[in-house]
């Protein structure tokens, strides 16, 4: 398995393992509103970073296989 593949794997299980215990323990106490109030944050924020970091990447490339104006 590559490198990368582990590394990508290792690192969503050290951010998906806190959230699952909080959401268990959530639900075992019947705290629904801050069940739903981490699994909705969590997933807003995940989403709002994984884009933010596309969209820098996808800027850079772009600023660096731009043609020079001349």
């Amino acid at each position: 398995m590559p490198q990368t593949v582990v590394g990508v794997t290792l690192v969503a299980l050290g951010t998906l393992l806190p959230e699952l215990v909080v959401a268990v323990q959530a639900q075992r106490r019947r705290n629904a509103d801050l069940l739903v109030g981490n699994l909705l944050g969590s997933n807003l924020f995940n989403s709002l970073t994984g884009g933010a970091i596309i969209g820098l990447g996808l800027l850079v490339a772009y600023l660096l296989t731009r043609p020079l104006i001349s």
